[in-house]
């Protein structure tokens, strides 16, 4: 009798252990369960955020690209048929639509908001064009191999004096020290052009000034240092209908990124027939970029205004592209070149990608 009782207590206790352990172990698997779902929901957030940031990437190169048609009009003596009315080749016709698509949002962010019954994703894509022309070159005002900055001690354009008044102006808004010395201490230590502006970061007065401000966000204040300067340009002046944020900041006009898209379009829209191929600046300032950059050009440093160049044809663009899905964000940052031919009788650009960040 005695040993049937404690049998009996014996299989009590191992039937509470057994429901021990499988509390245990389904304890277990639901506070496993219950991180990774979140973190599965995170996964494809972030895949499907960045799947939307480089359909954003595809949406600038097109916007890049595109040429508008200009019609040619019936005329009353010849039978105009659908084969005959393709794009006219009128330079100021794109330079026109060209500067009416561009200069409106240059610097500023432009915002998609997506739907899922519609497009197919619930998200927003937000897009910012900057152009390279607007950016001093590093790699274009300095020789490498005879050791002197462009037209240094010669008359006209002398980089030297340019890049010094430049990083004087620099200093005052970054509170920096000694910023071109360090610059020409760099450039004559290489015997190579720069292979990307962020090299400049390993020096120590360059980083202390710049900090982590590489990539020019519109949102976020502060003197970046890619949006000064650029290896991409082609050529060693500025397109001043897009000059950078950066620029502006220096040459103490106003910045797009401080002021109303609509304004601005509906400045172009007004000026649109004036547009041309080349300009004069002591003449046209006033009626064209005056009402933009809310500054007289005598009020501009003297130094700057021969570096404006006198027509309007950016050939290196970049883009920063911020996709959001969930809580999930996706940046990206690229540097787009678009390349004039022509095709059967028509203007069209061939746009390429020279550099690609993921931030």
């Amino acid at each position: 009798m005695k040993n049937k009782k404690n049998k009996h207590g014996y299989i009590l206790i191992l039937t509470l252990l057994t429901i021990s352990i499988g509390v245990v172990i389904g304890t277990y698997l639901f506070n496993r369960g219950s991180m990774y779902i979140p973190f599965v929901r995170i996964v494809v957030s972030r895949e499907h955020a960045k799947q939307l940031a480089l359909s954003g990437l595809q949406y600038a190169i097109a916007n890049v690209a595109f040429v508008p048609k200009k019609e040619k009009e019936p005329s009353a003596f010849t039978k105009v048929t659908a084969d005959k009315q393709d794009a006219k080749l009128d330079k100021d016709f794109i330079a026109q639509e060209a500067i009416a698509r561009f200069v409106p949002a240059i610097n500023q962010w432009q915002t998609i908001e997506l739907d899922d019954l519609v497009d197919g994703i619930t998200g927003k894509l937000q897009i910012c064009f900057m152009s390279e022309e607007g950016k001093i070159n590093i790699n274009r005002v300095y020789d490498f191999e005879k050791k002197k900055f462009v037209g240094e001690r010669a008359k006209g354009q002398d980089w030297k004096i340019i890049l010094q008044e430049l990083f004087k102006q620099v200093e005052k808004i970054t509170n920096a020290k000694n910023l071109f010395a360090a610059f020409e201490s760099i450039l004559k230590k290489r015997d190579v052009p720069f292979d990307d502006v962020t090299e400049l970061l390993q020096n120590k007065i360059f980083s202390d000034a710049f900090g982590v401000r590489s990539f020019y966000d519109p949102k976020q204040p502060g003197l970046y240092l890619t949006d000064l300067f650029t290896t991409f340009s082609s050529d060693m002046s500025l397109d001043v209908w897009l000059l950078s944020d950066a620029l502006c900041k220096v040459l103490g006009i106003a910045r797009a990124s401080t002021q109303s898209t609509e304004n601005r379009k509906a400045h172009i829209e007004k000026i649109k027939k004036n547009l041309k191929q080349e300009y004069t600046w002591n003449l046209d300032w006033k009626p064209l970029l005056q009402p933009l950059y809310e500054q007289d050009i005598a009020r501009i440093n003297k130094i700057f205004v021969p570096l404006f160049q006198k027509s309007f044809d950016p050939k290196v663009l970049s883009v920063r592209i911020h996709a959001t899905v969930g809580r999930a964000i996706i940046r990206l940052y690229a540097i787009l070149e678009r390349n004039e031919r022509a095709e059967n009788g028509q203007i069209v650009y061939d746009v390429r990608i020279k550099r690609f960040y993921w931030l």
